[in-house]
């Protein structure tokens, strides 16, 4: 996941998803690498394309072999005004002016995904691709 975004508002959540894709076959959403067996991909999924439509749920995907607005750099999560940022060494948190450099770039990102019908397409097309169980 390149991101996500948690907004808390008169005691609702918001959740914000935005995947990457990989390639494998004719499929822009099945990794490169299965990093489960196909049975455990195809769960995962199918729980993925449940989520589209869902109220309080924002799903984008960004499909592999098109051109990106930005590079993402690291995963992260963007709560109210706060981004945590994963690396191989640690977690780190931002603040202020440094956590709004991350929202600018979700908001690029989001600028490049499928959502809705097109991503649920991907998630379909990548369960057609995996190798039989």
């Amino acid at each position: 996941m390149f991101g996500g975004v948690i907004e808390r508002s008169a005691g609702r959540q918001s959740w914000i998803c935005l995947c990457k894709a990989g390639v494998r076959g004719s499929s822009p959403l099945v990794s490169r690498f299965l990093i489960a067996p196909p049975d455990v991909m195809r769960g995962q999924l199918d729980r993925l394309q449940t989520v589209i439509g869902t109220p309080n749920i924002r799903f984008g995907i960004i499909p592999f072999g098109i051109p990106l607005s930005t590079t993402p750099q690291n995963s992260f999560q963007i709560y109210d005004d706060t981004a945590m940022v994963e690396t191989f060494v640690g977690e780190t948190t931002h603040t202020h002016e440094s956590a709004a450099a991350y929202a600018r770039v979700m908001d690029r990102l989001w600028n490049d995904a499928v959502t809705g019908h097109s991503a649920r397409k991907l998630i379909f097309d990548a369960v057609e691709a995996l190798p039989p169980a």
